[in-house]
């Protein structure tokens, strides 16, 4: 099936997979709008996905309170804070954590993802500040195959750990036969088919990246930590022979039904107008597993005045202006679906 949201300029640096499923450590992210109906015989090209970014994670400590998390949005910037008081009268000291992504290849060679594939350890620029302060954080990969850690293996191999992109196809490319029947025993590739002998190898194990720090509380204060970092975004092109597509942010990003029918009036009308949908998935999940947290505040700055912000928990008072804002209640925590819609330029 052809998917009509195929022609995307991506922000940044596009990684292609030679095949690419994502494995979220936390809820799965949204699906993507239905593919339209194609004639027989057309190719399958590359389809935008977008990429959560875990959030913040700490130790369940009774000492700790979570009094306020906020989330800034822009097109090419997220930053989550989380503001945490320790109450007791001496200082706690919790082990914290920020997941990357999964990621993992498959067979289709259908998904793009506007990340760095280059740096497997931290492929969208996070940062951390907790304090004022900017956090060294322990990189914690692994590169699992069949279960097990296999990051020895594919470094030994001279593969690269993203197991999609350039790199990694060329060096699968460059593989001979005993190396590749090597790594196919050790479960990390998965060789063509017998009837498709010129078809290439697959990396076949899944990235986890996790960084991992020590972050020490001052009896009796606040802190925030910062965590900032580049969106996986992805954008569609949205034209009068797809318009339909927008059905399906009417639930996952609380697209309103009136929206939705202005919009396809301006790509189905006499005027027909293109438009571009830029979708965000953010970590909207408290901190603490076992502890209570505050709503968490959004807010989404638009990348132009005419473009259409959507979001489950927007304020509806402020869709119309620059920074579109809202709340999402502890109970509705998860990843949380950002669209902007805009002309197409």
């Amino acid at each position: 099936m052809r998917n009509l949201f195929l022609t995307t300029a991506l922000v940044g640096v596009c990684a292609v997979a030679s095949v690419a499923a994502l494995a979220q450590q936390r809820a799965p992210a949204p699906t993507q709008p239905p593919a339209p109906a194609q004639d027989a015989g057309d190719v399958e090209a590359p389809t935008p996905v977008a990429l959560t970014v875990g959030g913040l994670s700490l130790a369940s400590n009774p000492g700790l309170e979570v009094e306020a998390i906020e989330i800034a949005v822009a097109p090419n910037k997220v930053t989550q804070t989380y503001r945490v008081k320790n109450n007791s009268a001496a200082e706690v000291k919790v082990p914290a954590s920020v997941a990357m992504p999964d990621l993992q290849a498959s067979a289709e060679g259908t998904e793009v993802y506007n990340i760095d594939v280059t740096k497997p350890e931290n492929p969208v620029g996070l940062s951390i500040v907790a304090g004022g302060a900017p956090v060294a954080t322990r990189v914690i990969l692994r590169a699992d195959a069949l279960g097990m850690d296999r990051s020895a293996e594919i470094k030994a191999a001279g593969l690269p750990l993203t197991p999609f992109g350039a790199e990694s196809d060329k060096a699968l490319k460059a593989m001979k036969p005993d190396q590749l029947l090597k790594l196919s025993d050790l479960g990390l590739i998965s060789p063509p088919e017998a009837d498709q002998p010129d078809a290439q190898s697959v990396a076949d194990w899944t990235l986890s990246v996790t960084h991992a720090w020590d972050q020490a509380f001052a009896p009796g204060k606040s802190a925030d930590i910062a965590l900032s970092f580049k969106p996986a975004t992805a954008q569609y092109p949205l034209t009068k022979d797809n318009a339909d597509a927008l059905d399906a942010f009417k639930e996952d990003a609380c697209l309103s039904a009136q929206a939705i029918k202005t919009l396809k009036t301006k790509m189905q009308g006499k005027n027909a107008a293109a438009l571009t949908l830029t979708e965000i998935n953010v970590a909207a999940d408290k901190p603490m597993r076992w502890r209570p947290a505050p709503a968490t505040s959004i807010s989404v700055d638009k990348p132009t005045p005419d473009t259409i912000v959507s979001f489950c928990g927007a304020d509806a008072k402020s869709l119309s202006q620059p920074k579109v804002v809202g709340k999402v209640e502890d109970s509705e925590n998860g990843d949380l679906r950002i669209v902007m819609i805009s002309p197409a330029r």
